[in-house]
């Protein structure tokens, strides 16, 4: 969020079974924060939808016209962001754990529940395609050092997953 601040959802810590996935997210949203990508983006975006509504103040359809445009412009530059970060975290998880094993498992998390919605083009989404993100760490665990392993999440963590599971219940 604007400020600096990571938010981490009990779904996010329901749906993560190992540090590297946790940390790969983090990893992740700390990019965006190094990056300023939210600053960015809203800049962008306010300075777009300024520009726009000058040159097309008096011409509906032209308005419309520009600013989907203007719109999948911007569906462009977060997906260049998303990308940016997924690859600085991987670097990240690299660095810290000497491989990037479990750093897909979030995404695969998302495809397995997306596996029955309609699939749409990248090109409308504001992120990449999940595939598209699992290939790319797969291909960063090519080399993986002998042993790599998972590392558990904390025990913090794995008490908040019980805590929410057991008010589930």
């Amino acid at each position: 969020t604007f400020g600096g601040h990571i938010v981490v959802t009990q779904g996010l810590l329901d749906t993560v079974h190992s540090e590297n996935a946790l940390a790969m997210v983090l990893a992740h949203e700390l990019a965006h924060v190094k990056n300023r990508d939210p600053l960015i983006s809203l800049g962008s975006g306010v300075i777009f939808s300024l520009a726009i509504a000058s040159i097309t103040v008096s011409n509906v359809d032209a308005y419309w016209l520009t600013n989907s445009t203007g719109s999948l412009t911007q569906l462009t530059f977060s997906r260049r962001q998303e990308s940016a970060a997924d690859a600085e975290a991987i670097k990240a998880l690299t660095s810290y754990y000497g491989h990037t094993l479990g750093a897909e498992e979030l995404f695969q998390a998302i495809l397995s529940k997306s596996q029955y919605a309609p699939h749409v083009s990248e090109f409308l989404q504001s992120h990449p395609d999940t595939e598209n993100r699992i290939i790319s760490i797969k291909a960063s665990q090519k080399n993986l050092p002998s042993p790599a392993e998972l590392t558990p999440l904390p025990d913090e963590i794995m008490k908040i997953q019980r805590e929410s599971l057991s008010r589930r219940r």
